[in-house]
């Protein structure tokens, strides 16, 4: 796929063979990318995508049947942990997310490459509340300051 961001590209594939991984860019027509992505032919793309809470991510990524888990990769400790955290609340589903999170990491599910976190600008007339979910706040967030 062309990249939109060539140095960051080259940046991610440079870190990649680094550590002794093969690179191959494969070009893609832009109406492919998603349907080739989810089809589980790749064992690795590169794509940003937002959830919006940890729950979410749970949900889009790390089950068995979630979209963006396009391998259909389980394992039975993510299994069991999702299971209890679905019924926990409070602070033991926060520590169980914590497991879970620490486990998916050490196993290399995912590996973050970066994270923006309420990207905005305004002015002193402007306030803006940030929104969990959100790398932008949206246009609603915005109100004239008091």
């Amino acid at each position: 796929m062309a990249s939109l961001f060539p140095q960051q590209q080259a940046a991610l594939t440079q870190a990649l063979q680094n550590i002794g991984v093969k690179v191959t860019l494969q070009n893609l027509p832009t109406n492919q990318i998603f349907t080739t992505m989810l089809s589980g032919k790749y064992p690795m793309s590169f794509f940003k995508l937002g959830a919006p809470s940890d729950w979410g991510t749970v949900q889009l990524q790390l089950k068995k049947d979630a979209t963006w888990n396009p391998a259909k990769y389980e394992d039975p400790k993510v299994d069991a942990l999702v299971s209890r955290i679905e019924s926990a609340t409070g602070a033991p589903r926060a520590a169980l997310m914590k497991q879970l999170n620490a486990y998916v990491v050490d196993q290399a599910w995912h590996a973050p490459w970066d994270v923006i976190r309420y990207v905005y600008a305004t002015t002193k007339d402007v306030t803006v509340t940030p929104q969990p979910g959100f790398q932008y706040p949206p246009i609603y967030n915005f109100k004239p300051a008091q």
